[in-house]
């Protein structure tokens, strides 16, 4: 029993001097370090596409702009007269003759002042920033009217309810029309501005936008047979909110000139609320009845796509920690199916273009 002692305690003698040995010949290795798994919040390390400064190193940095925007808004599908045409009873073109050459009419649409004012805030997380915009303006149109003249008559192409019970087009003497729009967005958006090469920066981003616009058009007509006479009121109000996302670029052609270009896009979520109201006088029974009165709501998302063009010049200080930036461009909007107040049957876009000078301070 003690020889198998004996031979087991050699044998473990012999392999422990057998190993140390190996050991001893072996080059010591310097232990692996435990390679780190890559995380796409967190590689990589390096900067591959730097911020555009101001650069923001503890807490936040504000953003401040004012805008003066001088914009034409237009809504097709108002046509609410024309002339050159034939007219009942022959007053103004005789029986067999042709009508002279006339027009169409609409409101007058023209260019209104407006401003925007914005706000936001850098943050010192990877250049992202937030930044909420508000845009005002009002349009007042001043009041645009159509006549029949001899040889040349004119007629409603809006239908008129009558007192008598029936709705058509009715040929008139005169029509004039009187058109106002309130309109209010608002723009927050999340986005990050950097250099996609030496000379070129993109701000993508995406957020909401919310609006609301009030548009009231207000007709007044004397027909062919001046004993009647007759007033039709529509109004529209929108409130909506939708998703909108868009990106903004700027050409550095030198170190404080650009040329910048934007483009976005919403899904506004809208609810129109559409009123129409009639009312016609007549001046031998001395009655002015309201022929109609109804109002409907439309809820839709309304596809909206804006554009901008134009010059921007930028001057930073101290050491880049400041940023003042003055731009004037031209502002493109297109609100798609966006009219529903001139009639039911009746639908067009709402179409804005105009100047656009901005005014921005960053630190």
């Amino acid at each position: 029993m003690k020889k198998h002692f004996y031979l087991l305690g050699s044998l473990f003698l012999i392999s422990s001097g057998f190993l140390n040995a190996l050991q001893r010949q072996q080059p010591t290795r310097k232990p692996q370090q435990q390679q780190q798994p890559e995380s796409v919040t967190t590689q990589p390390k390096a900067m591959i596409t730097p911020s555009v400064a101001p650069k923001v190193r503890d807490g936040a940095g504000l953003i401040f702009t004012a805008d003066f925007i001088w914009w034409k808004t237009n809504i097709s599908g108002m046509e609410y007269a024309t002339s050159g045409v034939v007219d009942v009873g022959f007053i103004d073109v005789p029986f067999g003759k042709s009508t002279k050459r006339g027009h169409v009419s609409q409101p007058n649409f023209d260019f209104e002042p407006g401003f925007k004012v914005g706000a936001g805030l850098d943050f010192a997380y990877d250049g992202w920033d937030l930044y909420a915009n508000y845009t005002w303006l009002n349009g007042d149109t001043e009041r645009n009217s159509i006549s029949s003249h001899r040889g040349k008559g004119a007629r409603t192409l809006l239908p008129i309810v009558h007192d008598f019970g029936f709705d058509s087009t009715v040929n008139i003497g005169k029509e004039k029309s009187q058109w106002r729009q309130h309109f209010n967005v608002v723009d927050l958006e999340l986005g990050r501005n950097f250099f996609i090469s030496r000379h070129l920066t993109l701000r993508p981003h995406f957020g909401l936008k919310s609006a609301w616009i009030h548009e009231k058009l207000k007709l007044q007509y004397v027909e062919n047979d001046p004993l009647f006479t007759g007033e039709q009121t529509r109004k529209q109000t929108l409130w909506g909110i939708g998703t909108r996302a868009g990106l903004n670029t700027v050409w550095h052609f030198s170190r404080n000139w650009g040329l910048y270009g934007d483009i976005a896009a919403t899904a506004l979520w809208s609810d129109f609320h559409i009123k129409a109201k009639d009312k016609e006088t007549n001046k031998v029974l001395l009655v002015s009845p309201t022929t109609l009165n109804t109002k409907e709501v439309i809820t839709e998302v309304t596809p909206l796509f804006e554009t901008g063009i134009g010059l921007t010049y930028m001057a930073w200080f101290d050491n880049d920690q400041y940023l003042l930036q003055v731009a004037a461009g031209w502002e493109e909007q297109i609100w798609l199916d966006f009219n529903h107040f001139i009639d039911f049957n009746r639908t067009g876009n709402l179409s804005i273009h105009g100047l656009t000078v901005k005014v921005g301070f960053a630190f």
